[in-house]
């Protein structure tokens, strides 16, 4: 077992350890690998939920309109205004620290941001010629649910998930 190889680029590394050994002789790429796996996990969990939650809120806000969508974005924009780093310490030292708390704590505060944005997709899909007429009668139209709403949201979901997903992880490496 060799002890404080050096990564591969460097000079004396070598391939069989591509970022080297610690003084014990462990490979650091594994060691990288097998900590980050629950980091991975919760950052997964904790994105998944996130947008859930701020996916039904921004639907629900948005479709419902008037005194909901006051409140549901006052609600949003008074969590949006709170320090998060304030808030996680102070909530992870009221709970008892476990996995369910940690992502829980997360998802809380990353779906806000998830709502603003779905909130925004669909006033603009509803502003849209399809959907302008059933509104102005206030009418009903068959099928002008918030699940009709989601196929025109898909590419706003997929493509800021990947994005708050690296940026919450990144952040729990620091």
């Amino acid at each position: 077992m060799r002890k404080l190889v050096p990564p591969a680029w460097m000079a004396r590394g070598t391939w069989d350890h591509l970022l080297g050994t610690d003084r014990f002789g462990r490979d650091v790429l594994s060691r990288i690998i097998y900590g980050s796996r629950v980091s991975f996990v919760v950052s997964l969990l904790a994105i998944g939920v996130a947008g859930t939650l701020g996916t039904f809120v921004g639907l629900i806000a948005a479709y419902r309109g008037g005194i909901t969508d006051a409140i549901l974005m006052r609600l949003t924009d008074v969590r949006l205004s709170l320090p998060t780093i304030l808030i996680a310490v102070v909530l992870v030292a009221v709970s008892e620290p476990s996995f369910r708390n940690v992502v829980l704590v997360i998802s809380l505060l990353l779906w806000p941001r998830f709502a603003r944005q779905i909130r925004g997709e669909t006033l603009g899909s509803r502003s849209r010629t399809l959907w302008r007429l059933p509104w102005s009668l206030d009418v009903p139209a068959p099928g002008s649910s918030p699940a009709t709403f989601s196929p025109t949201l898909c590419p706003c979901c997929s493509s800021s998930a990947p994005y708050r997903w690296v940026t919450s992880f990144s952040s729990k490496a620091r």
